[in-house]
């Protein structure tokens, strides 16, 4: 029997999300919002709920990007680690209401 771990059950439930917002298909923001949440657990010990990832990709649906937004989200991708540091994802994490993860 395979135990789950944390990452794959973070993996799980972004999945989940977003199959019930399509068909599994994402745009570069829905992306985005999934690659920022991921920085932040891995390299600042930051954990988005799952609900607020959710509403980060429901937020970025394609009918609701303003102009330009996709490709700026396009520009983004790949690129958090290099344009984000801790410091700015706690910030974000302090007016979004994200957790930090607590070690033993």
């Amino acid at each position: 029997m395979r135990i789950a771990t944390p990452r794959s059950l973070l993996f799980a439930s972004l999945s989940a999300g977003a199959l019930l917002l399509g068909p599994g298909c994402t745009n570069a923001c829905q992306s985005l919002c999934k690659e920022i949440a991921e920085f932040a657990r891995t390299e600042c010990g930051l954990t988005f709920e799952d609900a607020e990832v959710d509403q980060c990709i429901a937020d970025h649906a394609g009918s609701q990007l303003a102009e330009g937004e996709a490709a700026t989200c396009r520009d983004g991708k790949g690129q958090v680690a290099s344009e984000w540091d801790c410091e700015e994802i706690a910030a974000y994490f302090e007016e979004a209401g994200g957790t930090e993860e607590t070690t033993p």
